[in-house]
């Protein structure tokens, strides 16, 4: 006899019965909401999957919003509602979910522990659990190491000093989770112990995949930092660079464009405390320092760590920041550091060393990051980066300028045109002063003005409300679709004079 697949009208009426909580108020098994029984639309289905031998009877079936039934596909209820919870979590966080919010939503309090150290064996302990493991020694890294099934609770996210900045990407997280759902984990996350805290700084997707399955021990490879200060330094740095180089130059699940940014950053800083303690009494300029670290480092990493440091320090600043992804792709919000990157970073500000002494009054970096500022700002308004939304339906006017604006090709083929708008703005003929940007004095409200009449130009052409179908569809663009923009008469002599 073949196994029965729906449920009755009255066994169905006994499925609510049982769902209903103590309240007597009948909630939908994946999201929690109210049920309307008269006019919501209904779905019931089994917590054990129906395919995976899961009986059709009351027991094992749950009523739900039959607007989630798309996106559940073939998972179990129980799958499903974890999945939708955890999605949950990343649209409530923006996508910015980081370890210590996942140990935070399974309920996970860090415990605190200490370790000794004897005769090669180092001893962890929280009190009432204790772990032995014997210690090895990194010629490379001149420092000890130990591996070990430590618990969960016992971990903390390694990004106070930036070897571990990046966010937990949701679809990554999830296959992983799936996957340790059947399988051993075949490699270590990468830990230090300093201070008696263990920071986890790599395979932390794998550590909280295992965290969602329950799991309460995790196989770790921990490097014990040195008690010297110099040395421990001199190790971070190593540790920093090292993990940086597996994600970039050999494509170990490469970091995302802001990953990289802090990490490069990091860099630099770490650099200039060690050029400013060997060379204390001179005066300093970014040409120099740049020189100082081509003396060990090749010229293409300098580059990289000079520029993400103009880069993060403009940008976190700036009233952009907030519509920035941490990923290089999130549909949630219109910028990512990639697409900036590619864009408006390179088109506003100043990626060369200068000769000018630093704090020096030719040196204009600082006014750099405000006058970056007041131009995001005014890109933000007069951009409609406000009325941006993820939703592709039912538009209002303003937000569909906003998707047509933030559009990879259109920013892409937008963003070149800045560079007139400032040579404009701040009456710059010499090419020597055109490349610098925003590298010069703060900005007066005359020139902000200035500014903004371009902007209002450039963001207010009819291009951008036609009623055509074909204009989204051909600013989906990767690259630049500057013959659009030329046959709708969208270009620099159009910003600058209005015709």
């Amino acid at each position: 006899m073949a196994k029965k697949r729906q449920l009755s009208e009255s066994e169905k009426s006994q499925v609510r019965d049982i769902q209903k909580g103590t309240d007597g108020i009948l909630r939908c098994y994946i999201s929690g909401e109210v049920i309307n029984i008269n006019t919501d639309e209904l779905e019931y289905d089994h917590i054990v999957p129906y395919v995976a031998g899961g009986p059709t009877d009351v027991q094992n079936e749950r009523v739900f919003m039959k607007k989630y039934n798309r996106e559940k596909g073939t998972m179990g209820l129980d799958e499903y509602k974890n999945y939708f919870v955890l999605k949950r979590l990343y649209e409530e966080k923006g996508n910015k979910v980081k370890l210590q919010d996942i140990f935070s939503y399974k309920g996970i309090q860090p415990t605190s522990i200490s370790h000794t150290l004897n005769s090669g064996i180092l001893t962890l302990t929280d009190g009432q659990t204790s772990l032995e493991n014997k210690v090895y020694f990194d010629n490379k890294l001149s420092i000890k190491y130990f591996y070990s099934q430590i618990p969960t609770k016992w971990i903390l996210n390694d990004d106070q000093q930036g070897l571990q900045p990046r966010v937990i990407d949701f679809k990554r997280l999830w296959q992983i989770k799936k996957h340790l759902e059947n399988y051993p984990q075949l490699a270590p996350s990468i830990a230090r112990l300093i201070n008696n805290e263990i920071r986890l700084f790599d395979g932390q997707h794998k550590l909280a995949a295992q965290i969602l399955n329950g799991q309460t021990f995790i196989d770790v490879k921990i490097y014990l930092s040195p008690n010297d200060q110099s040395l421990e330094k001199d190790v971070y740095e190593k540790l920093l660079k090292t993990n940086l180089e597996a994600h970039s130059k050999l494509k170990q699940v490469e970091f995302y464009t802001n990953t990289l940014f802090q990490k490069w950053n990091e860099m630099w800083n770490l650099k200039w405390e060690e050029y400013l303690d060997a060379n204390p009494s001179q005066s300093h300029s970014e040409k120099l320092f740049f020189e100082y670290l081509s003396l060990n480092e090749s010229k293409a990493e300098v580059t990289k760590m000079f520029e993400a440091t103009i880069i993060k320090n403009a940008h976190d600043t700036s009233s952009l920041k907030k519509f920035t992804a941490e990923s290089n792709k999130d549909s949630t919000l219109p910028l990512s550091q990639d697409l900036l990157k590619k864009s408006i970073f390179k088109h506003l500000l100043f990626l060369s060393p200068t000769e000018s002494i630093i704090d020096s009054p030719s040196d204009f970096r600082d006014t750099e990051s405000d006058n970056f500022e007041i131009i995001s700002s005014i890109i933000v308004e007069k951009g409609y980066l406000n009325n941006w939304t993820p939703s592709k339906k039912k538009l209002t006017p303003e937000q569909q300028k906003a998707r047509r604006i933030w559009t990879k090709g259109s920013v892409i083929t937008w963003a070149p045109m800045l560079n007139p708008m400032i040579n404009a703005t701040f009456q710059l003929y010499d090419i020597k002063d055109q490349i610098k940007n925003l590298y010069r004095p703060k900005m007066t409200d005359d020139q902000k003005e200035k500014f903004e009449l371009f902007f209002d130009r450039l963001f207010n052409h009819p291009f951008w409300s036609q009623n055509d179908p074909t204009i989204d569809k051909a600013l989906g663009a990767a690259t630049s679709v500057k013959d659009i923009f030329e046959r709708q008469g969208l270009n620099s002599n159009y910003i600058l004079y209005g015709r």
